[in-house]
């Protein structure tokens, strides 16, 4: 009776020995966590529509606060694009994207998803505004000719917001000149023509688009020396 008891318990530990070397694979691993990056994680952005925002969108995976590579992260945004749409953790956790904006203005989202993941989905946000000088800002334009070429205003349309100020400059050699509205009063009227140098400035107050020409090389419709002021909103 004593052999076979010593017999069975041999067994049992033969047993209990097998299911803990095959039948077990040890603890389970915890979840993954998904998150910002602490630094530059590229959300709340501004940007100029139709562009990449300049810092690419970034997320830190882990578990049990140890960054964890191979994370696949899946990117979305419907309000323009994301490249890649997907990628992989690196060794130091972190996941990357770049965001490039849409052609309309506004508050715009983009997402970051890992499947299982604690944290996820992240959101994203950015501001789309349009390529327009900051309020109150000057903005040159070169009155220029005969002396090295043609008569004309140099960039001879642009484009800025209410409350800032096109500043018309008169190089030496640019002859007889002037700033005339097609329309109304806005621009004012430069004066008499003059020669260079010789500067004017008029702070456009209202939204709109205004034409101008020079009455010595110019008529109003765009016709010879002209140019366009065209003044927008400020985009928030």
């Amino acid at each position: 009776m004593l052999m076979k008891t010593g017999r069975y318990l041999g067994v049992a530990a033969l047993v209990a020995l097998a299911g803990a070397c095959n039948g077990d694979d040890g603890p389970s691993l915890s979840q993954v966590k998904i998150e910002k990056a602490p630094t530059k994680s590229g959300d709340q952005q501004t940007g100029i529509i139709g562009t990449e925002l300049g810092n690419d969108l970034r997320v830190y995976a882990s578990r049990d606060g140890q960054p964890v590579s191979g994370v696949s992260v899946a990117w979305f945004t419907s309000e323009g694009s994301v490249n890649p749409t997907a990628s992989l953790s690196d060794p130091d956790g972190f996941a990357t994207t770049t965001w490039t904006l849409g052609s309309t203005v506004g508050a715009k989202a983009a997402t970051a998803t890992v499947t299982n993941a604690s944290g996820s989905p992240l959101a994203f946000t950015a501001e789309a505004v349009d390529a327009v000088p900051p309020p109150g800002g000057t903005v040159v334009i070169n009155v220029l000719g005969p002396d090295g070429g043609s008569n004309r205003f140099e960039p001879s349309e642009v484009t800025v917001t209410v409350g800032s100020t096109v500043e018309w400059v008169w190089p030496d050699g640019s002859l007889q000149h002037n700033v005339v509205p097609d329309i109304g009063t806005i621009p004012e009227t430069s004066g008499n023509l003059a020669d260079g140098p010789h500067t004017y400035s008029f702070t456009f107050v209202s939204a709109g688009v205004y034409h101008f020409h020079c009455a010595n090389h110019g008529v109003a419709g765009g016709t010879g020396m002209s140019g366009t002021v065209t003044v927008v909103d400020q985009q928030l």
